[in-house]
């Protein structure tokens, strides 16, 4: 899959306010084992700044990967991580932690999915070398139309 993502911010900090991510991604279902696993692995091309939520610097190339086990049909059990973006340029230094979480999805139908997640996106101090959001639960319900 290939794909891209435009995320706007309110200019609270001196990052630009919005930018634009690409990303692709090779996702694999193996039925070969006893309970399905899916795997998937990528590549994204982004200029955020604390997952976009501080703003947007300069661009880089990090990897994401994800590992889930379906042991029911409409339930995923997994694992994600995603490399920290180096935003650094000529006068800022800005490095985002590396993230990842441990989640559970519930597809209710074809529509709605649940997930509930543990997520830890690094550092929330100031002035540390990798900067993040900290950690929390999260729950989170889409629904597609």
């Amino acid at each position: 899959a290939v794909g891209g993502v435009w995320k706007n911010t309110d200019g609270a900090t001196d990052f630009d306010d919005s930018g634009v991510e690409g990303y692709v991604v090779a996702p694999k279902l193996i039925t070969q084992t006893p309970i399905p696993v899916l795997l998937s692995g990528g590549l994204l091309y982004s200029d955020e700044v604390v997952n976009g939520v501080l703003g947007h610097n300069e661009y880089d190339t990090v990897f994401f990967g994800n590992i889930d086990v379906l042991p029911v049909a409409n339930v995923a059990v997994g694992f994600e991580y995603k490399q920290g973006v180096d935003a650094s340029d000529d006068t800022t230094t800005f490095a985002n932690s590396d993230y990842y979480d441990a989640h559970v999805a519930w597809f209710v139908d074809s529509s709605l999915t649940l997930v509930a997640a543990y997520a830890d996106t690094g550092s929330e101090k100031k002035g540390a070398s990798d900067f993040g959001l900290g950690d929390a639960l999260v729950l989170s319900a889409q629904y597609a139309f």
